[in-house]
């Protein structure tokens, strides 16, 4: 027979046949949780310079760039004005946009970076159709000048 062990001699029967776990290796540990989100796509940069036709520029004029799949607008362009000339920065998220200016002095007007811009704005310049910028992730999108105020809107 047998000997029963005293009070605490179960756990130490226990400890010693490896029920608890102790003389076994650690399993892995658990792997991290995945990162299950979609980086937002770096934004894209679209610069250029004011107009209007007057010995002055609105000072409530603003710089808007239209998507042209979804409509929806971004009009939170940055001015600055350099060597007398104002311009603009406005960014914006990878897609295809119109690029206008508009102001309350014109009211229900806009003036859009458009063929007759990229012509000289000149009488022979006819086509007075907006340009769409097709702009990528990280791209920096220079001379885009939405000064056509000639244009029937």
């Amino acid at each position: 027979m047998t000997k029963r062990p005293g009070r605490g001699g179960w756990l130490a029967i226990l400890a010693c046949a490896g029920l608890c776990g102790c003389d076994k290796p650690d399993p892995d540990p658990p792997a991290p949780p995945v990162d299950t989100t979609i980086p937002e796509p770096r934004p894209a940069t679209i610069t250029g310079e004011l107009s209007y036709p007057s010995d002055y520029i609105p000072e409530d004029m603003r710089v808007c760039a239209e998507d042209v799949t979804s409509r929806k607008r971004n009009c939170d362009a940055r001015f600055t004005t350099r060597n007398g000339r104002r311009l603009y920065t406005l960014t914006v998220l990878p897609g295809s946009y119109r690029v206008y200016a508009e102001t309350r002095d014109m009211t229900d007007y806009k003036a859009y970076y458009s063929e007759a811009v990229v012509c000289g704005l000149s009488v022979d310049c006819v086509s007075h159709e907006p340009i769409t910028l097709k702009l990528s992730a990280g791209e920096n999108r220079g001379k885009v000048h939405p000064q056509d105020w000639y244009a029937r809107n």
